[in-house]
């Protein structure tokens, strides 16, 4: 999914688990969960509400790249600046 544009797509039910997001665009996405495990960079574009959970909820893994924690707790002590 890497550079997708999915503008106004409906994911109820879709499963992005450990999808790759980056450069994704998903501003406009209906009914999307924060998927955990994904990789996503500055470039996606997160659906209102998600950048900030996005950036709280993930670890660079590579200079830019970030990953969502797949187990999903939120470590306060290492924020992602993006």
């Amino acid at each position: 999914m890497s550079g997708a544009d999915l503008d106004s797509a409906v994911l109820v039910g879709a499963t992005l688990h450990r999808a790759d997001l980056r450069g994704a665009i998903l501003e406009t996405v209906m009914h999307m969960t924060l998927p955990l495990g994904a990789t996503w960079d500055s470039h996606t574009r997160w659906p209102h509400g998600l950048a900030a959970r996005a950036a709280e909820e993930s670890d660079e893994v590579a200079p830019g790249v970030y990953r969502v924690r797949d187990e999903g707790i939120l470590n306060r002590a290492n924020p992602v600046r993006v």
